[in-house]
C-alpha cells in the first residue's frame, strides 16, 4: 500500500537541510527600494550508505543515488505604499520549479521500468507506474501569491500562503494550519509547508489593561477552492517504510496478503470541507501567551474498504479455480480501498518567555485533537462479511463463509489486514511539548557561543485499548517468526526527546550542526549531523541521516536507514 505520511522525520530533516540565505536581489528598485526580484537555485544529491533491509518493497543498495533534486525559486516583492484609502499595500509572488532526476538517471530501482516490474505493489498487473513518476518527479508552479494590507492595528493577508502557529521547532503540535510535503527527504525547508489559498487577519493593540499587548488573529481556507493535503509519495520511493516484500512464494498461494493485494484498487477520499482557525495572544510581564482553535484535515489517511462499490457476483462452486479462487469470486472487479480523511478540531495553547537571568528562552505548547480517524485491525472474515450480501452461490446451499471453509486458508485466516472494514474508529489525542533555547560557550571548541535547543514532545491517546489501533504498514521484521509481516500497533503514549546543537566559525560562514532524536516507546534513534559553509552567493551543505529502531512506529518506521546528502545553493 502507498504510505504518505512521514511528518516527524521529514520535519527534523528540514531543520538540518536549511540555512540562512544572503539578502541579495536579481533586480531591484535602487531609487526607492519599493520592489525586488530575488532568486535561489539549489541542487542536491543523496546516496545510500548502507543496504536497505531485505523486506522493503524495492530494495536499495549501498551507493545508490536515491535523489538528485534541483530546485529553482524566484520571488517578486512590491511595496505599493498607501495608494488606497491610506492602507499600506504590498504583494508577493514566489514561483517554484523542481526536478528530481534520480527517477530518470538514478539506480535501476528508480529509472529502469523493466527492472521495477519485477516487484508487485498494489496492482493486479506488475508495477508500471512511469506515468505516476512523470507526474510527480517535477513541477513548475506559483508557490506563494498574496497581498498584504495594513492600517493602524489591523493586518490582513489574502492569497496562497503559509501560516505558522506554535512554539515547537521540530515536531508539530499547534502548527497544523498548513499540510506538510512528505513526498521526499530532499524537499527544501522553504517548500516543506504547503501553501493554501486563505484569508488571514490580525488585530493587535498595545497596553490593554494589565497586558503589554493583546492580539486576535484568524484564518479561513474555503474547501471548494483549496482542499490540498500532503504531497503524494511515489510507489517505490526510497523512503517508503518497510512493509513486507511480495515474494513469488506468497504470490503462488491462493490466499496470502500478496495475492489479495492484487485485487485491491486504492483511491483517495474526496474532502472539501472548509478549514479555519482563531488565536488570541497576550503579552504579560514579558511572557507571550496564546490560546488557539483550528480545524485541519487528518494527517494520516485510513484505508477503508468501500462496501458500496462491490458489484453483484454469481459464483458456481463447481467452476472455482482452486489456484486462484479470488479471481473466481471477484471476476473483473477490484475491491476498492479508499484512503479516507476527515476533519479534526484542535484546541490548544502556547507560551514563550526569555529568561534573562540565565539567557534562556522557554517555550511550551499543548493541544487537544478531537475525533482523529485511526486504523483498526481487520481480518479476512471481515472482508468475507462485506462480500456476502453481494454474492449469489449456485448449485449449493452454502454461504460464502461456508464455501470458503473448504479451502486451506493457512496464516491468512488470522493475519491482520492493513485496512478498515466498516466504520472508521476515532480517538481524541493530547499532544504536549516543552523547549529550551540556550547559548553556551564551550572553551577550546570555539570563541563563539553554541546554540543548544532541547525539546520534548509527548502524545497520549484517550480511551486507548491495547491492539485496537494499527499503523498503515507492517513491522519491518518477523518478530514472532511465523512467516508473516505483522502489523505494528500504535502505543498509548509516545515520548520523543530532541537535541539540536549549532555552532559557527569563520565569521559565521562555517556552521556545524547535529540533531539527535530519541523515541522512548517504542525505541528509535535518529542522528543527523551536518555542516554548511557560505561563500559569497553560495552555500554548501553536507549532511548524514541515520535512523535505528527496535520497533516500527513514528521515528522507527524506516527501520534502519542511512544516507549521505550534499547540496549547493546559489542565491541571486
Amino acid at each position: 500500500m502507498k504510505i504518505k505520511k512521514q511528518g516527524i522525520i521529514m520535519m527534523v530533516f528540514a531543520v538540518v537541510t536549511t540555512f540562512p540565505s544572503a539578502a541579495l536581489a536579481l533586480l531591484s528598485d535602487t531609487v526607492e527600494g519599493k520592489w525586488s526580484l530575488n532568486g535561489q537555485f539549489k541542487t542536491q544529491a543523496t546516496v545510500r550508505t548502507e543496504d536497505e533491509p531485505p523486506n522493503t518493497p524495492i530494495p536499495y543498495e549501498k551507493g545508490n543515488m536515491t535523489s538528485q533534486r534541483n530546485l529553482l525559486m524566484l520571488e517578486w516583492k512590491h511595496d505599493l505604499g498607501e495608494r488606497f484609502f491610506g492602507i499600506k499595500t504590498e504583494y508577493n509572488i514566489k514561483g517554484r520549479a523542481y526536478y528530481d532526476g534520480a527517477w530518470d538517471y538514478g539506480p535501476k530501482q528508480m529509472s529502469d521500468d523493466d527492472y521495477r516490474q519485477r516487484y508487485v505493489l498494489n496492482n493486479r498487473a506488475l508495477v508500471d507506474d512511469r506515468e505516476e513518476i512523470d507526474k510527480h518527479k517535477w513541477k513548475a508552479e506559483i508557490f506563494n501569491a498574496y497581498v498584504d494590507m495594513s492600517k493602524g492595528s489591523f493586518f490582513t493577508r489574502i492569497g496562497r500562503q503559509v501560516l505558522s502557529w506554535g512554539e515547537m521547532s521540530t515536531i508539530r503540535i499547534l502548527d497544523g494550519c498548513n499540510p506538510m510535503d512528505t513526498s521526499s527527504l530532499a524537499v527544501d525547508m522553504q517548500e516543506r509547508l504547503i501553501p493554501l489559498w486563505m484569508v488571514r487577519a490580525n488585530l493587535a493593540f498595545d497596553s490593554v489593561g494589565p497586558f503589554e499587548s493583546v492580539s486576535l488573529g484568524g484564518y479561513y481556507v474555503p474547501g471548494k477552492i483549496d482542499n490540498t493535503y500532503e504531497e503524494t509519495m511515489i510507489d517505490g520511493s526510497p523512503i517508503i517504510p518497510p512493509i513486507g516484500r511480495d515474494t513469488e512464494a506468497e504470490l503462488a498461494l491462493p490466499f496470502s496478503m500478496s495475492t489479495i493485494k492484487q485485487f485491491i484498487k486504492q483511491t483517495d477520499s474526496e474532502i472539501d470541507d472548509d478549514r479555519f482557525g482563531v488565536k488570541l495572544g497576550v503579552m504579560y510581564k514579558g511572557m507571550d501567551l496564546n490560546l488557539a482553535y483550528y480545524r485541519m484535515y487528518s494527517e494520516r489517511p485510513v484505508p477503508q474498504l468501500q462496501e458500496q462499490c462491490i458489484q453483484p457476483m454469481v459464483v458456481n462452486p463447481l467452476n472455482i479455480n482452486i489456484h486462484n479462487p479470488m479471481e473466481t469470486v471477484l471476476g473483473d472487479q477490484y475491491l476498492v480501498v479508499e484512503k479516507t480523511r476527515d476533519t479534526v478540531d484542535v484546541f490548544g495553547g502556547s507560551l514563550n518567555k526569555n529568561i534573562d537571568a540565565i539567557n534562556t528562552v522557554l517555550r511550551a505548547e499543548a493541544a487537544y485533537f478531537m475525533d482523529v480517524p485511526m486504523q483498526s485491525p481487520g481480518t479476512l472474515m471481515d472482508v468475507v462479511g462485506a462480500l456476502e450480501p453481494h454474492v449469489t452461490i449456485t448449485n449449493l446451499n452454502q454461504s460464502l463463509n461456508e464455501l470458503l471453509g473448504i479451502f486451506p486458508l493457512g496464516p491468512i485466516a488470522t493475519q491482520t489486514f492493513p485496512y478498515v472494514v466498516g466504520e472508521i474508529p476515532k480517538y481524541d489525542l493530547i499532544k504536549y511539548g516543552i523547549g529550551l533555547d540556550k547559548w553556551i560557550n564551550i572553551p577550546f571548541l570555539s570563541k563563539n557561543d553554541f546554540l543548544f535547543t532541547f525539546e520534548y514532545v509527548g502524545t497520549k491517546i484517550q480511551d486507548y485499548q491495547k491492539k485496537a489501533i494499527i499503523n498503515p504498514w507492517y513491522e519491518p521484521w518477523d518478530k514472532d517468526e511465523d512467516g508473516n509481516w505483522d502489523p505494528t500497533y500504535v502505543s498509548e503514549y509516545n515520548n520523543t526527546f530532541i537535541l539540536v546543537s549549532r555552532g559557527n566559525y569563520l565569521n559565521g560562514n562555517l556552521n556545524p550542526q547535529c540533531v539527535v532524536m530519541y523515541e522512548v516507546e517504542p525505541k528509535a534513534l535518529v542522528l543527523i549531523p551536518s555542516v554548511s559553509y557560505a561563500y559569497n552567493k553560495f552555500n554548501f551543505n553536507l549532511s548524514y541521516f541515520m535512523t535505528e529502531a527496535k520497533d516500527a512506529e513514528d521515528l522507527g518506521m524506516l527501520d534502519k536507514y542511512d544516507e549521505l546528502s550534499f547540496s549547493v545553493t546559489y542565491s541571486f
